[in-house]
C-alpha cells in the first residue's frame, strides 16, 4: 500500500474547508454520520486521505468515533502492507 508516505507528506498540506462547503457537506448527509447516523460531534473526512483535496466528492461526514475507527482501520491496512513488504524481502511467508 503506497498510502503510507503520502499520508505523512500531505499532513502539512491541509487546506481549510470553507464554511460554505462544510454546510453543503453537512446538508448533503443530513447532518448525520454516514456510518452510524450520529448527529453530534461530526467531522468532515477526506475520502482519498489528501487534506489538500477539498472537492465536494472527496468529503464525507463522520462522527468523531467513526472517524477514529476509520483511520484505525486504515492504519491497520498500512501496518499489514509494511509487514508483508518486509516479509517478502526476507523471504518469510506472511
Amino acid at each position: 500500500m503506497k498510502d503510507t508516505n503520502r499520508l505523512i507528506k500531505n499532513k502539512n498540506k491541509r487546506k481549510p474547508i470553507s464554511k460554505e462547503l462544510r454546510k453543503e457537506v453537512k446538508d448533503f448527509y443530513g447532518n448525520k454520520c454516514v456510518y452510524c447516523n450520529a448527529t453530534r460531534h461530526l467531522q468532515i473526512h477526506h475520502v482519498d486521505y489528501d487534506p489538500s483535496n477539498n472537492d465536494f466528492d472527496n468529503l464525507i461526514l463522520l462522527c468523531v468515533f467513526c472517524h477514529i475507527l476509520h483511520h484505525m482501520d486504515k492504519m491497520q491496512e498500512m501496518l499489514e502492507w509494511e509487514f508483508n513488504k518486509k516479509a517478502k524481502g526476507l523471504n518469510i511467508k506472511g
